[in-house]
């Protein structure tokens, strides 16, 4: 085998516009030119996960606006700059699950109008900014498990398109695991949109019909919370 790759340079797959799937997992890549995937026009599926990525530069991905699918777990990023993916209108499914990530900025996801996979696991997230997941509309799987969160208020969906209390919120499988969030007022409105099982197994009391006293016991454990919209009328 030859040896792993530590960088990708500018230009470096110029002429390759026929490419559909680029993988690059699993080398020491430890940098990304920001023309470095000029020329793959057409390129819908990029591997990057378990590489030893530190930062992605802003306008990386402007060069493939085609892309539909981005893995970018178990790298090293501690955060990814605003507007990131402002011509990723295309994208479905996007992993960056086990990085180091502490703030999901408000315009990170700016752009993200098709993306219905966002895997955020394992990093350590301890805030959400207001409205960073509402450029997101048509999310249906977030996955934030073992993150350091304490508080997520509704805010963080605020649009046009979620509201408190409604929204598109009824189609959005969310799982939260391993968080040691605080039964605070900021999460009221969990009450309304979600229900609750304990890890996802045995069934644990619901947070549309129990009172905040109830649903704390829950808040302590790990829970994975569903929409369930049948439940909710």
């Amino acid at each position: 085998m030859g040896n792993p790759l530590s960088a990708i340079l500018d230009n470096t797959f110029s002429g390759k516009s026929s490419c559909r799937v680029l993988w690059l997992a699993y080398n020491e890549l430890h940098s990304l030119g920001t023309l470095a995937f000029d020329g793959l026009t057409n390129l819908q599926e990029l591997h990057l996960d378990h590489n030893y990525l530190m930062e992605v530069k802003l306008g990386l991905f402007d060069t493939i606006p085609d892309l539909i699918l981005l893995d970018l777990n178990n790298n090293r990023l501690t955060g990814l700059p605003p507007f990131l993916f402002s011509l990723q209108s295309a994208l479905t499914s996007l992993d960056i699950s086990d990085n180091l990530i502490t703030v999901l900025q408000r315009n990170t996801l700016y752009g993200l109008t098709s993306l219905g996979t966002l895997k955020l696991a394992n990093n350590k997230i301890h805030t959400l900014e207001p409205g960073s997941l509402a450029f997101a509309p048509n999310l249906t799987q977030l996955s934030l498990e073992n993150n350091e969160l304490t508080s997520m208020a509704w805010t963080v969906f605020a649009s046009e398109n979620y509201t408190e209390g409604g929204g598109k919120l009824d189609s959005l499988e969310m799982k939260v695991s391993g968080n040691d969030f605080a039964c605070t007022d900021e999460m009221c409105w969990m009450k309304e949109e979600f229900v609750s099982w304990w890890d996802g197994d045995s069934y644990a009391p619901e947070c549309t019909n129990g009172d905040w006293a109830s649903l704390s016991l829950s808040c302590q454990s790990k829970l994975i919370w569903h929409t369930v919209p049948s439940l909710l009328y």
